[in-house]
C-alpha cells in the first residue's frame, strides 16, 4: 500500500497573500506637493474633498457590468489590504474614492492601490 503523505497542506490565507501583494509603504499622510507629483502618475485620478480624497470615475456600457466591476472592487481590495470606498447610483458609471474614510488623509498606500487599479486585468 502506498504511504499516505505527512506533508501538511498550506493555510488558505497563505495562499491568498501570494495571490495579491498589498500596501508596503508607511501609512503617514502625504504632503500636498508630493500627492501633486504623484498625480502626474495618474492622470486618470483627481483630488476632491479639500484635497484629502483621490476620486476615479469608471465607464461602463451597462449597469450590469458597473455592478460586476464593483463587486470585483470589492473583492480585490478586500485581498489587498486596501478598501476603497464606491459612489454608484445603479447606472453605468462608478466612482472609486481613496482613502475608505474621508476623515482619512491620502498615503502613500492609497497612491499605491490607484496605481494598481490602473494597470490592466
Amino acid at each position: 500500500m502506498p504511504r499516505k503523505s505527512t506533508a501538511k497542506p498550506e493555510p488558505r490565507t497563505q495562499l491568498k497573500a501570494e495571490r495579491i501583494q498589498g500596501p508596503t509603504l508607511q501609512v503617514e499622510p502625504l504632503k500636498a506637493e508630493r500627492i501633486q507629483e504623484l498625480l502626474r502618475q495618474l492622470p486618470a485620478w483627481r483630488l476632491r474633498g479639500n484635497n484629502r480624497t483621490l476620486a476615479r470615475e469608471y465607464g461602463f456600457p451597462g449597469r450590469a457590468s458597473a455592478l460586476a466591476f464593483v463587486h470585483w472592487l470589492g473583492a480585490f481590495t478586500a485581498d489587498y489590504g486596501r478598501p476603497a470606498r464606491v459612489e454608484w447610483s445603479g447606472g453605468n458609471a462608478v466612482t472609486v474614492l481613496l482613502p475608505q474614510r474621508a476623515a482619512d488623509r491620502l498615503t502613500e498606500a492609497d497612491l499605491e492601490l490607484a496605481r494598481t487599479l490602473e494597470e490592466p486585468r
